[in-house]
C-alpha cells in the first residue's frame, strides 16, 4: 500500500469528523473513511490493504480497522479471502453484467410501486435533489443516493431499496470513475419530468438507457484493469526471466 492510499484515507478521516455528529462512533468515521478512498480509487484494484499501515495514518489501533474491513467485504468492496489479506476487490465482466441484470429488474419494479403513489412533495424534492446531484456529480457524499431513495421511495419499500443500494455499492468504484469521464447533463431532471407527467413508459425507458449506459462505461473500466494486470505480469515473468 502506497503513501497515497494512506494520505487519502487521512484526508477522509478528517472529513467525516468534521461533518460527524458526536454520537457517531469511532468504528463508524474509520469504516466511512476507508470506504471512501475504495470507492474514489486511492487503492488500486487488487491492492493489499495493511491493518497497521491504516490505523497508523488514521490515528487509530488495528481494532476499529479490522472491523471496518468486515464491513466492507460484506459491501463486496474488499476481499478478506486472498492470501495476501484484505485486498481491493476486482470483478469481472460477468460479474458487473449480472449485478446491472439484477438492478435493471429491481429499479424498474421499484419506479412502478413508486411511481404509483408519489405526490408533489416528493417530486418537488426530488428535482431538488435532482440540482444537487448535477452540481456535485463527482463526490462520494452527495445528493445521489438520496435522489434514488426518494425516486424508488425508500420510505414504504425500505428492503427494495437497501438492496439496490448493495448492488450499486458493489460497483461504486468503477461508477465513480466512469462518472469522472461524463457528464449526465440533465438526466435527472428529464427522469423527474416524466414521472411528474405519470409518464410510467417513459420513466422506464430513461432508467434502462441510463443503466445501459453505465454498463458499458464500466465494462470500458474493467477491459482497461484487466490489460494493464496483464502487462503488469508479462514484465514481472520478463523481469524474473532476466534474473535467471
Amino acid at each position: 500500500m502506497d503513501s497515497h492510499g494512506a494520505q487519502a484515507v487521512r484526508e477522509a478521516m478528517t472529513r467525516h469528523r468534521a461533518r460527524a455528529h458526536r454520537s457517531v462512533s469511532l468504528g463508524a468515521l474509520v469504516y466511512q473513511s476507508l470506504r471512501e478512498a475504495v470507492l474514489t480509487g486511492a487503492f488500486r484494484p487488487g491492492e493489499p490493504l495493511r491493518q497497521e499501515v491504516l490505523a497508523l495514518a488514521l490515528g487509530v489501533s488495528r481494532v476499529p480497522v479490522r472491523s471496518a474491513f468486515i464491513q466492507l467485504e460484506a459491501d463486496g468492496l474488499i476481499d478478506l479471502t486472498d492470501p495476501r489479506g484484505a485486498v481491493v476487490r476486482t470483478h469481472s465482466a460477468r460479474e458487473a453484467r449480472e449485478n446491472y441484470e439484477m438492478r435493471e429488474l429491481l429499479e424498474v419494479h421499484a419506479l412502478r410501486r413508486s411511481m404509483a403513489t408519489m405526490t408533489p412533495a416528493r417530486i418537488a424534492r426530488l428535482r431538488l435533489l435532482s440540482a444537487e446531484a448535477d452540481a456535485q456529480r463527482t463526490t462520494v457524499v452527495d445528493a445521489r443516493s438520496e435522489f434514488y431513495r426518494e425516486l424508488f421511495d425508500a420510505e414504504n419499500n425500505p428492503g427494495l431499496v437497501e438492496m439496490l443500494e448493495l448492488l450499486r455499492m458493489r460497483l461504486g468504484r468503477y461508477i465513480i470513475g466512469w462518472r469522472f469521464k461524463h457528464d449526465h447533463g440533465h438526466a435527472h431532471d428529464r427522469l423527474v419530468d416524466a414521472v411528474e407527467a405519470g409518464d410510467e413508459e417513459l420513466a422506464v425507458q430513461l432508467v434502462r438507457a441510463h443503466l445501459a449506459e453505465v454498463i458499458e462505461g464500466i465494462l470500458a473500466i474493467i477491459a482497461e484493469e484487466e490489460r494493464a494486470a496483464a502487462l503488469t505480469r508479462d514484465l514481472h515473468q520478463v523481469s524474473g526471466g532476466g534474473q535467471r
